[in-house]
């Protein structure tokens, strides 16, 4: 049995069309739909990253006010070191009444000296006066925003650091042995790099007695190349001359 279509074809094609124009509308209706979704979505993300950002601000601002004052507190310290380094460096000879404690402490009765010298022996390189040529030079054409402790400190350094303080012993013994056995006692103190006998003779006047000099080679002191670190040991207080 074959199904008859009794409608004429333009109404049949006028059906077609109208069937495509609603499938375009509700495909059309459903594109502006997912944009107008996304750009909900997009909208509300927007808006909650920049609630997060504006609850963030604070803590962003406390950040960079930190690290501002973490700046000037290393600018400071380094300040602080530099002007500390100068100041233990102004202080770096051995003072006079440690060499003497260090040398009279130890000295036997049959050992007695004549003639004690403390000198600040001069390098072997340049005069002092190339030095201070030398050093003014370098201060007109170093620069300018280092601090002035830095640039006092390598001034001390080339003029002294290549330099020694030598102690000059002139004295008389009555027995070699005892003699040599104090210099060898000094030469092993952490005072002295070097204690070396210069010369030995007999006493012209008197032939119980031997005539002698030596030098004492001071070790560099706090803030020089080969010194010692660490807190400056203290010295014992005098003694009260009643009380002995």
């Amino acid at each position: 049995m074959h199904d008859i279509d009794f409608l004429p074809s333009e109404c049949r094609q006028k059906d077609d069309r109208h069937r495509w124009y609603v499938r375009r509308v509700l495909v059309a209706t459903g594109v502006v739909a997912m944009i107008a979704a996304l750009a909900w979505s997009q909208e509300r993300q927007s808006g909650r990253l920049a609630a997060e950002l504006a609850a963030r601000e604070p803590a962003r601002a406390a950040a960079a006010e930190t690290k501002d004052a973490l700046g000037e507190l290393q600018s400071q310290l380094q300040l602080a070191q530099a002007s500390a380094n100068l100041v233990t460096y102004l202080r770096h000879p051995w003072p006079r009444t440690r060499i003497l404690a260090a040398i009279l402490g130890p000295l036997p009765n049959e050992i007695t000296f004549e003639k004690l010298y403390i000198n600040r022996g001069e390098s072997a390189g340049r005069k002092p006066a190339e030095r201070r040529s030398r050093a003014g030079k370098e201060a007109d054409q170093e620069p300018t925003d280092r601090p002035p402790a830095v640039r006092d400190l390598e001034k001390l350094r080339e003029e002294l650091d290549s330099g020694q303080t030598i102690v000059t012993i002139t004295g008389v013994t009555t027995e070699s042995a005892v003699l040599h056995q104090y210099l060898g006692a000094l030469g092993r103190d952490a005072l002295f790099s070097k204690s070396q006998l210069q010369s030995i003779e007999a006493d012209t006047d008197d032939p119980a007695r031997i005539r002698f000099s030596a030098t004492l080679v001071v070790r560099p002191g706090y803030g020089q190349p080969d010194g010692p670190s660490g807190p400056k040991p203290q010295l014992p207080a005098p003694s009260d001359p009643k009380t002995t």
